[in-house]
């Protein structure tokens, strides 16, 4: 999963997003795709979607 999260993040930076403003890159070492590790993300992740 994490080898297609890159490959998107490459194809996001082609369409001109930037880290920084209007794109967040997050690799959580050990972590899985599941709500336990989302949990642990979401506050941040909601913040930074809307401003905060």
């Amino acid at each position: 999963m994490v080898e297609t999260n890159r490959k998107m993040v490459e194809v996001l930076r082609e369409k001109g997003y930037a880290e920084g403003e209007n794109l967040l890159v997050i690799e959580d070492e050990g972590a899985t795709h599941n709500e336990y590790y989302w949990l642990r993300r979401f506050p941040d992740a909601v913040l930074w979607l809307f401003g905060g």
